[in-house]
């Protein structure tokens, strides 16, 4: 993936603020990044806070980790709004 693909994929979505080349997850939404794996699927790097656009690289926070990371590791985004869960409920007994 290239810097233009990317900063299309992030700004095209509601539930991403952007301010400048640094793209933010809103409170309400879990974002994740989908990075190219050398054998099989994209792997996701969740819980993803915020995306800056570096010239030649990327730089992703997530709740309590930084990744510094090349444009051609990026395979996609992947985004759940957090009301989105399981509507059938917890499973097990109730008091």
């Amino acid at each position: 993936m290239n810097r233009k693909l990317l900063t299309a994929l992030l700004a095209a979505q509601a539930e991403i603020t952007r301010d400048g080349d640094t793209f933010t997850a809103k409170e309400e939404a879990h974002l994740s990044i989908l990075l190219s794996a050398a054998n099989g699927g994209p792997t996701p790097l969740p819980r993803v806070t915020s995306v800056t656009l570096e010239d030649e690289w990327v730089e992703i926070l997530s709740a309590d980790e930084r990744y510094c990371l090349p444009y051609d590791l990026m395979a996609g985004i992947k985004l759940k709004a957090r009301s989105e869960g399981n509507s059938r409920g917890r499973a097990g007994f109730t008091a």
